[in-house]
């Protein structure tokens, strides 16, 4: 309790002098707030949130003041964050933005109890847990984004969520792997099914998410296969599920939009195959700081046969993903290069060389390098580490040859990374991490 109290007083702390020091008044009514920031992404959730909780249901406006009452649907994103958004205001009855401050907060505590829980299926070293909680309480890799115009993200509206989901894919991986038999398989079938439905709900606010569920169909029984072939059918048992679980929660609003817009969708801006690979990549300085419009940049004549393709109806997304494919396999170093270039920006800097060592900097570093640190002590002791720590990154990994980097979305690696400092002392006292409960010391023939 005295780690989670003194994290969240040190984030509230921080976040009221960071809005400070922008001039940004937390008691600022949210029309207001909204006229201030009008293109920013985070804006438009909160203008559609507040046409929800106004009854005018997930909707955009069809000007920027609002003022004609001519509403359109909103689908350029998933209405995930706007529902939530709406719900806050509906609840707490208020127009200011400090309503969304008090939620961010909250959020934080839930995501804190749900670290210290986290480790505490691991271990019962409460100093361990404490620093855990403090270190998620503390949320230091989202404060620069989320103290400002970042107040009403969709990174934020996702953190409840998105905790609970680790947190179960954590339990369910130590039942998958801690037991010998048959006894838990109905705990893990409900436990993946639970994880199903919440990255389902995850995936309304950011449509991406539901690729991951993807990955841990294919991930899960790929594991199996190295780790344990015994487990390889309730793997895929497990991974099916998850996954069919999760669309069906994105099913109703599918058929939804079907209705509104024709288009049986989650969020219009999710066909990279038509857009972000293909856009002109130095149209905005943003574009060429993340890397949007990367195949583009690669083949410019490639990008104008895909735009002619898709407006004649000739080529579709396969279309595109085959003349993308090629570009990439037709020049490799050139890839390399754009995209390593880019990598500090996963680390909250700039791309390679307008990149800054700042002290925010230096902490991302230091907590990468411990989790590659922890993978390499269990790589060298001959066990299996924490799935949960690194199967996110993997997943990003495996997706950046074909989306660009922002910093946000290594948010979901953050929930499980601030395990890594009590995994490392774990490691350092000689305890395993792959019994359901508990942790328990290395077998040495145990093998990776």
């Amino acid at each position: 309790m005295a780690a989670l109290i003194l994290g969240i007083g040190i984030f509230i702390y921080q976040g009221l002098q960071e809005f400070k020091s922008q001039a940004l008044d937390l008691h600022m009514p949210v029309s207001t707030w909204v006229a201030k920031f009008p293109f920013a992404d985070s804006t438009s959730y909160l203008q559609v949130g507040q046409n929800f909780a106004h009854g005018h249901g997930i909707n955009g406006c069809a000007e920027p003041t609002c003022t004609s009452g001519v509403y359109t649907p909103f689908v350029y994103w998933g209405p995930g964050a706007a529902w939530v958004l709406g719900m806050v205001m509906k609840i707490s009855h208020q127009d200011t933005m400090f309503q969304f401050f008090v939620f961010l907060i909250l959020s934080q505590i839930v995501v804190a109890c749900l670290a210290g829980s986290m480790m505490r299926l691991l271990t019962q070293n409460q100093w361990i847990i404490g620093i855990t909680v403090f270190l998620s309480a503390l949320g230091i890799h989202m404060q620069r984004y989320v103290f400002g115009v970042g107040l009403t993200s969709s990174e934020v509206t996702g953190l409840i969520p998105f905790s609970i989901f680790f947190y179960l894919l954590l339990r369910l991986w130590i039942r998958l792997w801690g037991s010998s038999d048959s006894a838990h398989q109905k705990e893990i079938l409900c436990l993946a099914g639970l994880a199903g439905i919440t990255i389902g709900l995850v995936s309304l606010i950011r449509d991406s998410n539901f690729q991951f569920a993807k990955f841990l169909l294919v991930g899960i029984p790929l594991l199996a296969l190295i780790r344990d072939r015994r487990k390889f059918v309730l793997s895929l048992g497990v991974g099916m599920l998850l996954v069919g679980l999760a669309a069906s929660v994105r099913l109703p609003i599918l058929k939804w939009n079907k209705k509104r817009i024709g288009v049986a969708v989650m969020a219009t801006s999710s066909n990279i195959w038509h857009e972000s690979v293909w856009l002109q990549h130095d149209a905005a300085d943003w574009y060429i700081d993340t890397g949007i419009g990367m195949a583009q940049y690669l083949d410019p004549q490639a990008a104008i046969d895909v735009k002619k393709a898709y407006e004649n109806g000739t080529g579709g997304n396969f279309y595109s993903f085959r003349r993308c494919l090629g570009v990439l396999l037709s020049n490799p170093l050139r890839v390399i290069k754009f995209k390593a270039v880019r990598l500090p920006i996963l680390l909250g800097t700039s791309h390679w060389p307008e990149s800054k060592l700042a002290p925010f900097v230096v902490w991302c570093f230091c907590f990468y390098l411990m989790l590659a640190i922890y993978l390499l002590r269990a790589a060298m002791a001959k066990y299996w580490p924490l799935d949960v720590t690194y199967f996110y990154m993997l997943f990003l990994a495996c997706s950046s040859l074909f989306i660009h980097f922002e910093f946000r979305y290594t948010y979901p690696i953050w929930i499980t990374l601030y395990l890594v400092p009590g995994l490392i002392y774990l490691q350092w006292l000689g305890l395993s991490e792959t019994s359901p409960g508990t942790m328990r010391a290395v077998p040495q023939t145990q093998r990776v």
